[in-house]
This record gives C-alpha cells, sequence and structure tokens, in this order.
C-alpha cells in the first residue's frame, strides 16, 4: 500500500489555517497567498473506522488554492478563498467496486467569503467574530466517484480569539458549520502557537490543529464517492501540523506545510491507520 489519504481532508487544509487569523488587517491593506497540495493513496477509511478499505485503484488529487484577506476598516475584514482540484482514479489490479471507473475530474471546489470583525483589542489580546461561507460551487463525476468539493452551501459562524507577545503569537477559534442539501452540520474548533525567529524575523514556525466533528444529522447519500473518500458527507477529523514561512523581502514570504493525523487517532467516521503519514503543501504569499 502506497499511501492512505485521510479523506482527502487535507486539500484545504491550508485554507482552514489561514481561517484562523483572529486578528484584522489596517483599512486598505491586504494579504494574498497562493499554494499547491499534492495527494496520492490507495486506499480509505470508511464510516465506522478502523479498517482500511482498498479499492484496487490509484487514487490522486492536486490542488491549487489562492487566498486573500482586505481590511475594509480597522475593524473589518472581509476573505475570500478559491480552490481549484484536479483528480484522478486508475484501476491497478484485481476488482474495483461494481459501477466505478477510470476517470479524471477538473473544477473549482467549494469558493468561500467570509467576514471577520474585531469588537475587542487590549494590550496583546484581540477578540473577534467571523462568518464563512462556502458556495455550492463543486463538480462531481458519478461513475468514477470523483468529486471537487461538497455539493452543499455551508455557512460557518464563529468566535476568534489571539494574543500576540514579542516573544511568540497564539490563536484559537470554535464554531459551528450548517450545511443545505441534507449534508450534516459540523463542530469545530482550531488552534496554533507560532514564533518569529532571527534578529530581523525573516523565519517562522507555526503549530497548528485543525479539528471538525460531523453532528451526523444529515441523510445526504455519497454515492460513488464512498469508495474514493473524496469529500463526504459525515466526515470527521482531528489533524496537527507545522507550517514553516521565510520572509524573502518585507513583502513576499514562502512557506511549507506537513501535516497529519493526531498520533492518538481520530475521531468516529476515519478510524486509525497503524503509522500515520504526513501530508505537504507549498505557497507563497504578498502583503502590504
Amino acid at each position: 500500500m502506497k499511501k492512505i489519504l485521510f479523506l482527502l481532508l487535507f486539500g484545504n487544509f491550508q485554507l482552514q489555517l489561514l481561517a484562523q487569523q483572529a486578528w484584522t488587517r489596517a483599512k486598505g491593506s491586504y494579504y494574498t497567498q497562493i499554494g499547491w497540495t499534492p495527494d496520492n493513496y490507495d486506499g480509505i477509511i470508511p464510516d465506522g473506522g478502523g479498517k482500511v478499505v482498498l479499492a484496487n485503484r490509484d487514487f490522486s488529487k492536486t490542488t491549487f488554492d489562492a487566498y486573500i484577506e482586505y481590511g475594509i476598516s480597522d475593524k473589518l475584514m472581509v476573505t475570500g478563498s478559491v480552490p481549484f482540484v484536479m483528480g484522478k482514479s486508475v484501476k491497478t489490479s484485481g476488482v474495483a467496486p461494481i459501477g466505478l471507473t477510470d476517470g479524471n475530474i477538473y473544477g473549482f471546489g467549494n469558493i468561500e467569503v467570509g467576514l471577520t470583525y474585531n469588537f475587542l483589542k487590549k494590550g496583546g489580546f484581540v477578540m473577534s467574530g467571523k462568518v464563512n461561507t462556502a458556495l455550492p460551487t463543486a463538480s462531481f463525476n458519478e461513475s468514477t466517484g470523483l468529486r471537487t468539493g461538497n455539493d452543499a452551501l455551508a455557512i460557518e459562524p464563529s468566535l476568534l480569539v489571539g494574543y500576540g507577545h514579542a516573544k511568540f503569537f497564539a490563536s484559537a477559534d470554535a464554531g459551528y458549520g450548517y450545511r443545505t442539501n441534507n449534508y450534516s452540520s459540523q463542530s469545530l474548533i482550531n488552534a496554533q502557537i507560532g514564533k518569529f525567529f532571527g534578529k530581523k524575523k525573516k523565519f517562522i514556525a507555526i503549530f497548528n490543529s485543525v479539528n471538525r466533528v460531523s453532528n451526523k444529522n444529515g441523510s445526504y447519500q455519497d454515492g460513488n464517492n464512498k469508495y474514493t473518500g473524496f469529500f463526504l458527507n459525515n466526515l470527521s477529523y482531528v489533524v496537527i501540523g507545522f507550517k514553516f514561512g521565510y520572509k524573502i523581502t518585507p513583502n513576499v514570504m514562502v512557506w511549507g506545510n506537513i501535516r497529519s493525523t493526531s498520533p492518538g487517532g481520530i475521531p468516529q467516521n476515519i478510524g486509525e491507520p497503524s503509522n500515520p503519514l504526513p501530508a505537504y503543501s507549498l505557497s507563497i504569499s504578498y502583503s502590504r
């Protein structure tokens, strides 16, 4: 077995990290980032957990994503993300699930737009509220079981807190995700802690965790993507990761991100592989 992908949750992990931003940007300032995330695997862990199911296929998924933050005022910030997904399924050996064919899919994932409002800033402590919306802009191919995102409109209100100090910064958020089209809602809680290094503070390291738990209150049927693991309805996960950045110029930074499931396993419907395998992404950002 080459690699078990934990239900394709890594493709949008980079954007979920950015969504933890508790600080709002100054009026007229902005931050942009373009990223690349590859995934390759040949088995999934279905609902019920525990046992890896091999589909006698090779699956691959590459995600290119663009993200932006813009300060409408010193307290109000708009965010947006546009993922583009390329997926592929190829039979390797043995008997594949009935009705599952070879093929490719290309298209936008769930485009997201959000608003963050800062209502408390005192010393190094900040508290903000955010409403994020994920649009139903994804595609699905039933015969291959490949998706570029969820077939639903999602609205996610959340509360964000952060603390910045000369030596480190930390932030966290907790929220609830409502999804249409009979998709289950989700509870979410994320956290990160980071620090700049060097005399000129050109290098930054961030430890982070992204956690989503399906409330299993929806009746949406996944179809053939239950065999591929592409964007399932009842999806729960705990992911930990490290993000590293280097400032090339005062405005430009390059980033690397590695992450995997938590050592103690992941909740509910994903199960636990014997050896968690890391995924990665690369990106570049510009801010002003």
